[in-house]
Formats: C-alpha cells, structure tokens, sequence
C-alpha cells in the first residue's frame, strides 16, 4: 500500500471500552520525542479497537492497517493492542524513541497491513538485583526495553547469597542487615581480588507494587524470585536462627559461585518462608512466583541433628532428599494460594511433580522435566 500516515497537531486517538489503556500508552511513549498530545476524540484518525471476537489474534496478537488518512489497531485482548502500539513507535522515525523533544521530524510511518502473532507465550529477560542492585528509574527503563521489543516477562532476582532486597514488614532485618554486604569480588569466583566498597541497595513495597503497575501498562509481568532453600546467605545473616548451627552468625556473602550456608529444615523456617512468600505475592501479582531451588549442598543437613531427625521421620534416604520436601511444601503453599511454582532445573533429578521448570545449566535437564510431566 503506498503512502505514509503522518502524525502532527490535529492528530486525535478513537479508543473504546477496553482500547484506552492502548491509548494512552501510545500517548505516553510518542509525547516526550514529538510533543503530539495526541487527545481522545470519537472523530480520531487512529482508530483502537478491542474486538473479542478476533480469536485467531491470541491474546497477545493484534492487526495493524495503515492508510494515508487513518489507522486501525485491532486486537481480541488489550495485550494485543499494547504490542500494537509498540510496532506504531517502530515504524515512526527513530527520533520517536527520543526522551527529549526533537524537532523538525516529520512523524509518519508507511502505510501497509501487518498481523502480528507471537509464536512464544513466554518471551522474558531475567535481572539479578540481589547480586548487583539496581535503582527503580533504571527496572523501569528495563521494562520499557522489555515492552519495545516486545518481551512480556521481567523476572526480578530479588534474593540471594549477596544481598537480599524484597521488602518484608514480617522481618525487617532482611533488608536492614542483609540487604548489605561489605565488600564485592572482582572477577570470578576463584578470584582473590575486593573493591573493599560496601554495596546496598533495598526496595520499598511502594516502589515494587509502582513497578508491578507500570509495566503492567506495557503488558510486561513482574516475575519475582525469592531464593529457597539455598542461595540464602543474606536471610541467614540477618536471622540466624534459620540456619543448622545454633549461635553462628554469618555476614552476607561476598564471594560468587555456590555457598554451602542453606536454610534449615526446622518448623521456624517453613513458617519464615511462608510468612515472606505471603507479602511477596501481596505485591507480585504474577501467576508464577520462583523460589530458586538450585545449587543447595546438603552438607549443613548432613550434620544437623534437626536435619537428620527430619530426614529419619520422613523416611528419606539420605538428607540430601530433603531439598525436594522442602520444595514439595512451599510448592504447595503456593498451589494454595493459586499461584503456580517455578523453579530452577540444575540436573535431570526429580522435582514436585507441580512444578514449572526453568533449565539454566543444559537444555537436557529441561527435556528430562518435560518428559516427567513438568
């Protein structure tokens, strides 16, 4: 189709019932760079149309149409029309993806039809805030980069052995004490070499439930990780009572690779992680709330007394077992509340059988999940 629709001062949005989160995140991605104010009007030449009965879309597809004199953005679900919208800044020159006003550009983009359907239902990127914090302006410029290319998943690495940074009115010591660790290694986990710099870092319920919400209007979900029952050097250093030493206090860590400090088996802390899963899912409303799993040594177990008498009660094999009880119950937790688990797949060993799995290490491992049902 030839020709070009140009956005300029008299450009309005037609947006009905279900269209207008649509239009007003286009209006919110085009104004910084072109200073349209592009208003809503029922005579607007960009036209947002949630139709249900576009069942061939999905619900993340949409249909485009661009005419010299008008353009229609279709969609059977208003993720859709947010991917749609995301291809319309596209088309626009680049000067579009400017945060600041850039002038003399003429704002038009060629005129043709597109259907677009995504052959993923999952498409994410994964950012490691326990290791490395990051601050809220720079998770919502992450989102934008998620939501531009058309990704719908931002998995938040919130907890680990080097710094814990989620919120929990329950234990606030969780971001008090282990939200900081003293020094960070340079290089990689043989290394022997500090920058000797505190490093900290913490969200507030506020910022995280701001950015749930924010990217929500780009059709991205916050995923959020809360590591279990390894990778927990940080909550053990601010509550030792979690551990399998009675009296040990550790200091977050500051190395990289696999720590051999994990979570005890007791009551107390199937009642910590519970306790800490329930405010996590109060601001995460993603269907899907990880809890890690991976690279947990049983040494701690091995020579626990509460460990062992756990793993003599519950007739397991040895106490390395323990790692999938544990899963099993905060799995269930989980289930309980209607949300699905997700965990990390390190080795072709078994996992509760509701669990979805995440291979990180070899493809294999995520094959051998597949064929057990996960």
């Amino acid at each position: 189709m030839p020709g070009h629709f140009t956005f300029d001062s008299s450009t309005a949005v037609r947006a009905e019932d279900g269209a207008r989160g649509a239009a007003k995140l286009l209006r919110t991605l085009l104004a910084p760079a072109t200073g349209l104010p592009l208003p809503t009007s029922t005579t607007g030449t960009v036209v947002i149309v949630l139709d249900p009965y576009l069942r061939g879309l999905g619900s993340e597809g949409y249909g485009l149409t661009i005419a010299p004199n008008a353009v229609l953005l279709r969609a059977a679900r208003p993720a859709g029309l947010l991917n749609g919208v995301q291809t319309i800044r596209q088309l626009l020159p680049a000067e579009a993806l400017s945060p600041r006003p850039v002038a003399g550009v003429p704002w038009r983009m060629p005129c043709g039809q597109i259907t677009d359907v995504p052959r993923y239902r999952w498409r994410g990127a994964m950012l490691d805030v326990a290791r490395h914090f990051q601050p809220v302006s720079f998770l919502r410029r992450f989102t934008d980069l998620l939501a531009l290319h058309k990704m719908n998943t931002l998995h938040l690495h919130l907890t680990d052995d080097q710094g814990w940074r989620m919120p929990v009115s329950a234990y606030p010591r969780l971001t008090e004490v282990g939200g900081v660790r003293s020094r960070t290694l340079l290089g990689p986990a043989d290394s022997d070499q500090y920058d000797d710099t505190p490093h900290a870092g913490a969200y507030t319920a506020g910022q995280l439930r701001g950015l749930v919400a924010y990217a929500a209007e780009r059709g991205v979900t916050v995923v959020p990780e809360i590591e279990m029952p390894g990778h927990a050097r940080a909550a053990l250093a601010a509550y030792p009572e979690l551990g399998n030493v009675p009296g040990r206090q550790l200091d977050v860590w500051t190395r990289w690779g696999v720590c051999e400090n994990v979570l005890g088996v007791h009551d107390g802390v199937l009642e910590f992680c519970r306790t800490v899963l329930g405010e996590v899912m109060d601001v995460f409303p993603s269907p899907y709330v990880h809890i890690g799993g991976d690279e947990c040594p049983a040494t701690e177990w091995e020579s626990s007394p509460v460990a062992l008498r756990r793993t003599t009660e519950l007739g397991l094999a040895a106490p390395k077992a323990l790692h999938g009880w544990f899963l099993g119950r905060i799995g269930a937790f989980l289930l309980a509340a209607g949300r699905r688990p997700l965990c990390w797949a390190e080795d072709a060993g078994a996992l509760p059988p509701d669990f979805t799995v995440m291979p990180w290490r070899d493809t294999e491992h995520g094959l051998a999940a597949a064929r057990r049902g996960h």
